[in-house]
């Protein structure tokens, strides 16, 4: 049985970033955990004057790069801050599901593994953000 291209590249994926989305909005988790005041205020600066690059943080510029786009576009708030953060983070479902299908897993496996990827991330990044001294 040949499943609909619709299916498989755009109605499961949608599924999927929707339920990845939801978990990191609900339990507030994703890539930045720690160090949520050096990320937005670097990207203030960013925005304001440049990146400074003999600052050693400004050079990774994957960090700060996605947030002054979203602050280009939703302005200085706590959801342009994360936004890029929440996406990101639940993209890496999306490649999981991409990466088994293209290896010639069945949908439904592919879809399931996706889903239980989109949850183990929430757990590892809760137990981080527990541990974490400034919070």
């Amino acid at each position: 049985m040949r499943q609909s291209p619709l299916l498989r590249r755009v109605v499961l994926p949608a599924v999927i970033l929707a339920w990845a989305c939801a978990l990191r909005v609900v339990f507030f988790s994703g890539f930045v955990l720690c160090d949520d005041l050096q990320e937005l205020w670097t990207a203030v600066q960013v925005l304001a004057h440049g990146p400074v690059l003999a600052d050693q943080f400004q050079l990774r510029f994957g960090v700060w790069l996605f947030n002054v786009a979203a602050f280009k576009l939703f302005g200085i708030s706590e959801f342009g801050f994360f936004v890029p953060t929440v996406l990101m983070s639940a993209s890496l479902s999306l490649v999981g599901y991409a990466i088994l299908v293209r290896w010639g897993y069945a949908l439904l496996p592919a879809f399931a593994a996706a889903l239980t990827t989109a949850t183990t991330h929430r757990r590892a990044s809760s137990a981080i953000w527990r541990r974490c001294p400034s919070r």
